[in-house]
């Protein structure tokens, strides 16, 4: 029994010591860099060009949201550029009155609220549903459509809206466009915003993969060094 309790101590060492190495050298000869995936930023405003030494170096200014003040379903003046501070946002569009779509992106949007919460990272992240604008969206019924999706009101507000300004904000702020136009189905998407308001992601929020991959994201940003806001110490 003491030669089998050596063999297995060893073996299980040896495990420990050469699998990493052996899935380090895999993953190097498969073209991973061992850096890990920051999910990209979207939406330029507006690229810089500097020359230093004779050499020309050129900076991308990408939007930040602004211009972004509703009212809340607790009646409320939100401002999605400057409220939830060190938050990042997830965006999604809803209408009362609507039992498939709007519906199927508040479960997801649920979903990823409790998810979370029960991880207990929910103070990272505020979830945002703003009404496409349906005249019937007034303050109790977006109120009771409120208490109905979620009984945590912190991560998850539910703005009021006309259609005129949810499509402006859609489009010139979100940048939910097909060529010059609004997309149609910009209310299916998730937008995935982080703390300094730029954007870093689009969901198709009817598709559960898809939602998943904002987790993910989500996940990642959360312990991401940003390389435009955050300067290296030195």
């Amino acid at each position: 029994m003491k030669n089998l309790s050596l063999r297995s101590l060893l073996l299980g060492s040896g495990i420990a010591l050469f699998v990493p190495v052996i899935c380090f050298f895999i993953l190097r000869s498969a073209g991973h860099t061992g850096h890990v995936y920051a999910p990209p930023h979207f939406g330029i405003d507006s690229v810089l060009e500097t020359k230093s030494d004779g050499v020309t170096q050129y900076d991308t200014i990408y939007h930040q949201i602004q211009n972004a003040v509703f009212t809340n379903h607790l009646n409320q003046s939100v401002n999605l550029s400057t409220d939830y501070p060190r938050r990042m946002l997830v965006i999604g569009f809803f209408d009362t009155e609507d039992k498939t779509v709007s519906d199927k992106i508040s479960y997801h949007l649920g979903h990823i609220q409790n998810g979370f919460r029960l991880k207990k990272t929910d103070t990272s992240i505020q979830m945002i549903s703003i009404s496409c604008g349906n005249p019937a969206d007034n303050l109790k019924a977006v109120r009771a459509y409120a208490n109905k999706e979620t009984h945590d009101h912190d991560t998850w507000a539910f703005l009021l809206s006309d259609s005129a300004n949810t499509a402006r904000f859609a489009k010139e702020e979100l940048f939910l466009t097909q060529g010059d136009q609004l997309r149609k189905d910009y209310h299916s998407q998730l937008i995935l915003v982080d703390k300094y308001r730029n954007i870093r992601g689009y969901y198709n929020g009817l598709d559960s993969m898809q939602v998943k991959d904002c987790i993910d994201d989500m996940a990642i940003m959360m312990v991401e060094k940003n390389k435009i806001h955050e300067k290296k110490k030195r």
